[in-house]
């Protein structure tokens, strides 16, 4: 029998090689652009027609090569990073030039024009389909073009598996958009059809994600940053009431480069939890820096996919660096659009207090020192739980909000009644409206409360905090209502009972499939119970049917159910001093500004604000 193994013509080799980096004509399109940029470009132009099956052009006013390096970066691994193996072990750069161009070359007909700032004349080559056609000197400006046409020409069976047009221009724009996130500090520009698509001049990364996904993100975005020996965290988190039904707006980069990494995505998931509501996804672009020894960036050859030398550590440091930047979103300044926030500078003004954290290594002996400074004053919006006196300071020492935390409310109601007589009115009084908005004056405006989402937090940690004290969550009622629940309702009721009467709820079995409801609640009018608990059975169903169910997670569930169930009767506050008792309560909970389903409780209007909606109306 005849040998059969035989090694394949070159030709077909680089066509193989070229699958595994040139997928599509995105592929095409970041590792030029990456090429770009490690020729120390400051401006890069991409040209695409027919989503880049017919034309991708990439021009860049970089160093340009030699004629050597120009003929060399279209050989098979050929390359300017690697001399030594410890080498792919400490890559730095992202391409320049060389790997990426040969699979190209391999699947298209290439030009590349070239030229250093030293030659007087530059260098032109053509390719096509790995062939070489020829080389001669030829007028270019400094830097260098690369003109990719007809993508897999000689490959027609790869081609007719691209998607449609609109399909791959996306992917395109997603490859451009990232790369342009991870260095604001050069000019991009991107063209289709001679129609100019995007336009980004140099600039911070805070107004290049402006320049992106446009200026509603110009006052939704707070600035995360941490530094540790082993890690550095540097970037932006988005409001959690700007999250989205969508994915599609998280980044990561790992010095610089752009990341898909499930893992910490979920760390940053998890800093989000009770803040937003459920399949909602928030905005993020965080850049983790490290030594390259601690990284391993060659797991997929697009180097996407990266795997840390102790990627528990990894996750703990960016978990810890987003749950801070949310701790502090509301003290710290709004970001200054205009100041350079770049990574590597102290995004906080002011003097601000640091507080340093110690956080020991999962898997590491070492304790890494995690450094915090903020300062200034809430944002519209978002309060501080902790310094929401300071929102009441300087108005009259009458005004119904000095009182809060300066008198005792039942000493208040015979001063209330004496300024109302001298004064005739209570211009700071606190106002109720339809049983669901309550508005107070502050020292720059007015607070907004959602009454409803409020008492839905009052709720939901009262109901927390008293899991194990059912006395003082439960009242007894006189007449016990009887609930009829369906034969597989009462199953699951019975599964669950432990958990239900930590909310406050009892009941004592009537018939097969009847039960008389003997305690309620604490704090809370009459509701409809049956709706209550089938709500709270079906919610139940339906978290055992997801893939991440854990056990424990049914409690938790359990009780933001019933918290915004419970919450819809929320009783009439009649008394100025029930408010007042309603607004610390709120503050006094673990977070006033959301509720545990990630709906936003508290809103400040600032008096600039509330003179341009009066403007508005007379306008109108």
């Amino acid at each position: 029998m005849s040998d059969i193994i035989k090694l394949l013509p070159e030709s077909i080799a680089n066509q193989i090689a070229a699958g595994e980096v040139v997928q599509r004509p995105a592929a095409v399109v970041k590792e030029l652009l990456e090429n770009a940029i490690d020729a120390k470009s400051t401006e890069i132009s991409l040209v695409v027609q027919d989503a880049g099956k017919s034309l991708i052009q990439v021009i860049d006013n970089g160093i340009g090569m030699s004629q050597t390096d120009a003929r060399m970066s279209f050989e098979r691994h050929a390359t300017s990073k690697v001399r030594e193996t410890n080498d792919l072990f400490n890559i730095r750069t992202l391409g320049f030039r060389g790997e990426a161009l040969a699979s190209i070359a391999a699947v298209s007909q290439v030009n590349l024009k070239t030229k250093r700032k030293e030659d007087e004349l530059g260098l032109e080559i053509n390719i096509s389909g790995s062939h070489f056609q020829d080389q001669k000197p030829a007028n270019s400006a400094d830097g260098t073009t690369l003109t990719i046409k007809n993508l897999f020409f000689n490959v027609p069976a790869r081609r007719a598996f691209l998607k449609s047009n609109p399909v791959e221009l996306k992917h395109i724009m997603d490859e451009f958009t990232r790369v342009a996130l991870s260095h604001p500090e050069i000019s991009f520009y991107m063209y289709q059809k001679d129609l100019q698509t995007y336009h980004l001049p140099s600039t911070n990364l805070a107004n290049r994600i402006v320049q992106i996904f446009g200026k509603n993100y110009k006052g939704n975005l707070a600035t995360c940053k941490l530094d540790t020996d082993y890690v550095s965290v540097q970037g932006y988190i988005g409001k959690p009431e700007f999250a989205k039904k969508i994915r599609g707006e998280q980044f990561f980069f790992l010095n610089n480069r752009y990341i898909k990494h499930p893992y910490l995505n979920h760390a940053v998931l998890s800093s989000f939890q009770d803040l937003i509501p459920d399949k909602h996804y928030p905005f993020y672009l965080l850049n983790i820096k490290t030594d390259p020894k601690n990284v391993d960036v060659n797991v997929h050859p697009s180097k996407t996919e990266v795997k840390f030398d102790d990627e528990q550590t990894v996750y703990s440091i960016v978990q810890s660096s987003v749950k801070h930047a949310l701790s502090t979103f509301g003290i710290a300044p709004s970001i200054e659009f205009s100041y350079d926030v770049n990574f590597g500078k102290d995004i906080h003004s002011g003097s601000g207090e640091e507080r340093v954290v110690k956080q020991s290594s999962i898997g590491k002996s070492e304790y890494y020192e995690m450094k915090f400074s903020h300062g200034g004053k809430p944002n519209s919006g978002f309060v501080k739980k902790e310094s929401w006196k300071s929102l009441y300071e300087d108005l009259p020492s009458k005004s119904i909000e000095s009182t809060l935390f300066n008198e005792k409310i039942e000493n208040r109601k015979e001063e209330e009644k004496e300024y109302k007589k001298k004064e005739g009115f209570n211009p700071n009084k606190i106002l109720q409206i339809n049983n669901e908005v309550i508005i107070s004056q502050v020292k720059n405006g007015i607070l907004v409360i959602n009454q409803k989402a409020a008492f839905e937090r009052i709720l939901y940690d009262r109901l927390l905090k008293n899991q194990n004290k059912t006395s003082e969550v439960s009242q007894k009622v006189i007449f016990p209502e009887k609930v009829e629940l369906s034969t597989s309702n009462l199953k699951i009721l019975e599964e669950i009972k432990h958990e239900i009467k930590k909310i406050g709820f009892d009941w004592e079995k009537s018939s097969d499939n009847t039960i008389e409801i003997t305690a309620l609640p604490v704090g809370i009018d009459q509701p409809d119970i049956k709706e209550l608990l089938e709500t709270i059975l079906d919610d139940h169903i339906n978290l055992k049917k997801t893939d991440n169910y854990k056990v424990g997670d049914s409690e938790k569930k359990l009780l933001k159910t019933a918290a915004a169930k419970l919450s819809n009767k929320c009783k009439s506050m009649d008394t100025e001093g029930e408010k007042v008792i309603f607004i610390e309560q709120l503050f006094k909970s673990s977070n006033p500004n959301y509720t545990p389903r990630g709906e936003k409780i508290i809103t400040m209007v600032n008096t600039n604000q509330l003179l341009e909606i009066i403007d508005n109306s007379e306008k109108v």
